[in-house]
């Protein structure tokens, strides 16, 4: 998975997305889910727009990238 920072948020990319559905949940330093992206087999980027599920915005600091394909697990951090 290749992770790039895009202002406020982050462009993911992965080979596996496209092999099949990913996704890919985000969680906060405490390990609470923040937000979590949903692709369709034969895309393979998804983009986090740094908003937590409600619609706000996620504060700045570290947080965790847990990307699942099928039986495949991808974890990375990312800075905010």
């Amino acid at each position: 998975m290749v992770v790039n920072p895009m202002g406020d948020g982050f462009v993911f990319s992965s080979e596996l997305m496209s092999e099949g559905n990913s996704e890919i949940t985000i969680y906060n330093h405490a390990g609470q889910q923040v937000a979590s992206l949903n692709s369709n087999s034969g895309t393979n980027m998804m983009i986090w727009n740094g908003k937590t599920a409600r619609g706000e915005n996620a504060m700045s600091g570290m947080y965790i990238a847990v990307m699942r394909n099928g039986e495949e697990t991808i974890t990375t951090k990312l800075i905010k």
